[in-house]
């Protein structure tokens, strides 16, 4: 047996300090066929407002901080990657300099072991 779910009405919340606004507004809108709940007071309005609010900056402010988080991280990891380039780049310069004056000297030591060069005499 397949029951058909009861069509239910649209849902309104209503937040007003101003009981004689909130009664007209929600005879007008049960008429119109929404289903309405009122909060009449101030204090539980207000309530209600920062509740809301709250939630929702909370969840904004998280993901503030957390795109911040990643951008933070993104900076780092470039600035490190320039620079170890920069550093590394130095390095093997340094290296490479240091390997070709110590081929020079082997080489001219060599010559002059073995008698490859000349005599200046």
């Amino acid at each position: 047996m397949i029951q058909a779910n009861p069509i239910q009405k649209p849902r309104l919340l209503i937040l007003d300090e101003d009981r004689i606004i909130l009664q007209s507004l929600s005879q007008f809108l049960r008429r119109e066929g929404y289903d309405v709940s009122m909060i009449a007071t101030y204090v539980i309005a207000s309530t209600w407002r920062a509740t809301r609010k709250t939630e929702t900056s909370k969840r904004v402010g998280r993901g503030v901080d957390h795109v911040h988080f990643a951008k933070k991280l993104v900076k780092k990891a470039f600035h490190h990657a320039v620079y170890y380039t920069l550093v590394g780049g130095r390095k093997l310069a340094g290296k490479s300099r240091r390997a070709s004056r110590k081929v020079v000297y082997e080489i001219l030591m060599f010559t002059h072991r073995t008698g490859l060069r000349r005599q200046s005499r």
